[in-house]
């Protein structure tokens, strides 16, 4: 078994990098491994792809955040022989909230991936892309766009980069006229804040969109939220991020197989902080398309 670890020295200070390398060095030094650092934006998906497509027995540690895990398996989820284990040192991190039975403290021991356990994984695919947890069109999306625009300021992190891009994007029309195609039944025109897609069930730094949803059920879970004044949504806000949203009339619950999301203009779709312009996209499940690699959970664990 090769074990490559791909390591985005950008990410957040939740373990330093010397740190991390040393570690690595320690608990795997009697192993065939390799570290491996990342140098710009989609490097994680070469290193991914250069990696798995030699059709060896791998586990590929993504060392990041939530979009160092999106490079990664862009990069390697048409390969069945290498599997997917998350290093969680990035600001946001949340994916890895949906095991709430495995602690953070065991994704970031090492020492728990000499006895770890397989779990076979949904992907959430969409134009020649996947995403481990969720995609979204509307204003969430949009304040991902802007995210990356403000994270080129001086003296600006991850963290306060989204809080500038929502107090901006708050600013701008936060109405999306869609229509949708879920499954085979289609829902006219009408206003939106946003539209998720689901996979996993946090996103955002922390938000509860899908409490319902599971990561190898098959399907997607879908959230729509109606246009609202901006007060409104101020006071959605604290229960949007507790997952207590769903008994409002203007928010809609599905699931399915596969959705399109209709306009008369083109879209930012993001999938997993990754975000694109697109017409009319449609996204689908590809079920257990790829295999967690997940560590021994701590015997204190919840």
């Amino acid at each position: 078994m090769k074990y490559i670890f791909i390591i985005n020295p950008e990410a957040g200070k939740e373990k330093s990098k010397v740190e991390l390398d040393n570690e690595i060095r320690s608990v795997f030094k009697d192993t065939d491994f390799i570290v491996e650092y990342t140098r710009y934006p989609g490097h994680a998906t070469e290193i991914a792809m250069m990696y798995a497509s030699t059709k060896e027995e791998m586990i590929i540690f993504a060392c990041g955040g939530d979009g160092t895990i999106n490079e990664v398996v862009n990069g390697m989820y048409k390969y069945k022989n290498a599997k997917l284990a998350l290093i969680p040192i990035g600001t946001g991190n949340d994916f890895i909230k949906f095991f709430k039975k495995i602690s953070k403290d065991d994704f970031l021991n090492l020492e728990g991936y000499k006895d770890g356990q397989d779990l076979p994984c949904d992907l959430i695919y969409s134009n020649n892309r996947v995403c481990l947890n969720i995609a979204s069109v509307g204003f969430d999306a949009r304040v991902v766009q802007k995210v990356a625009r403000f994270k080129r300021l001086p003296f600006v992190n991850g963290g306060f980069a989204y809080i500038l891009s929502v107090f901006n994007s708050f600013l701008a029309s936060m109405k999306f006229h869609q229509a949708l195609k879920i499954d085979d039944t289609y829902i006219g025109y009408k206003n939106y804040i946003f539209i998720v897609a689901a996979n996993g069930s946090y996103y955002g730094g922390g938000f509860h969109p899908t409490p319902d949803a599971k990561i190898n059920d098959g399907f997607i879970d879908v959230i729509t939220i109606d246009a609202l004044s901006r007060l409104r949504v101020m006071t959605l806000i604290k229960k949007y991020k507790a997952g207590e949203h769903r008994s409002f009339d203007f928010v809609k619950e599905f699931r399915c197989k596969k959705m399109q999301i209709i306009g008369k203009k083109e879209v930012v779709l993001n999938m997993d902080g990754e975000t694109i312009k697109v017409k009319d996209p449609v996204i689908e499940i590809l079920e257990k398309q790829i295999t967690l690699y997940l560590p021994k959970m701590n015997e204190t664990a919840a």
